[in-house]
């Protein structure tokens, strides 16, 4: 077996230097028979800022407030997810991949001020329809202490080998509807917004030119933690908090602008249901749980 990548940083790397990895490297991708190995990047030290989370309360939808949001520390980790996906020896290339599920586990409360340190782990793969799926394990610690951690799957398409058998095609069946709902507008420029506070400035969120380009998309699309944070947003204050677990499935992108619905409905373990959906109720883009950890 192959030594694990190992990338210690003592200062974040930038997204921006990141993205240009993404965007003009060239990688042969995971064949058959291929076994994704062991990475691995840390950081000793990155702080709560209060203003940035601020700035991240507001273009998210949260109330204004002192706390840590639940997503919050995602954004910390992501320089290091994207120097990861885009370091030399990774051999699946980083445009393209799909976000397509997400868990966070929150485990003791954050403050503005607090210091995390940070791992992120990518190890192995497993086979999917239509492609595989590997983990990004990222895990923030407080005074030695597991303070968050959250395991993000990627997909990635891969074509079928030869004689592989056919999935037989089920037309889904209409989501359940949900107790409590509200529209939610979202307009053409907050990608933009979001990635002025997240640093995440991965060009098929931005405008439609770099969307149709990269992604084939017709309109920028939405971020998939604007969207999971905003549902956040909606229910901070009535889903239990700081120590809880937050699940969510991604289902399909979000074209902006749209006019959206925005649904929820209690559980009995005090937790809540909810998701994002077209105007129509019919087609969700992402459905998840807030529960208790």
């Amino acid at each position: 077996m192959a030594d694990a990548v190992r990338l210690d940083f003592d200062t974040l790397p930038t997204l921006g230097s990141g993205y240009r990895r993404a965007l003009f490297s060239r990688k042969r991708g995971l064949r058959a028979g291929d076994t994704l190995g062991r990475f691995e990047a840390s950081i000793p030290a990155v702080t709560l800022d209060a203003s940035r989370m601020a700035a991240y309360r507001e273009v998210c939808g949260f109330a204004p407030g002192a706390g840590v949001p639940l997503t919050y520390p995602h954004i910390l980790a992501a320089p290091l997810h994207l120097a990861v996906l885009t370091c030399p020896q990774f051999p699946v290339p980083a445009m393209g991949i799909i976000h397509a599920r997400n868990t966070i586990v929150q485990h003791k409360p954050l403050a503005a001020g607090d210091s995390l340190a940070i791992q992120v782990v990518v190890d192995g793969q497993r086979d999917v329809r239509n492609g595989f799926e590997f983990d990004v394990v990222t895990k923030a610690s407080l005074a030695g202490e597991l303070a968050w951690e959250s395991v993000t799957v990627v997909f990635v398409r891969r074509k079928a080998p030869a004689g592989a058998p056919k999935a037989a095609h089920e037309k889904p069946a209409d989501p359940a509807p949900m107790a409590e709902t509200k529209p939610w507008p979202i307009a053409d420029d907050t990608g933009r917004r979001y990635a002025k506070v997240s640093g995440d400035y991965n060009p098929i969120h931005l405008w439609p030119i770099t969307a149709k380009l990269l992604g084939g998309f017709p309109r920028p699309i939405c971020h998939g933690m604007w969207s999971l944070a905003h549902c956040v947003g909606e229910l901070e204050g009535r889903a239990p908090w700081p120590i809880a677990r937050l699940e969510v499935e991604f289902k399909r992108p979000v074209l902006m602008p749209t006019k959206a619905i925005f649904g929820s409905t209690p559980a009995a373990d005090g937790g809540f249901l909810y998701d994002l959906r077209d105007k129509d109720g019919r087609k969700q883009y992402l459905a998840g749980t807030w529960t208790a950890k």
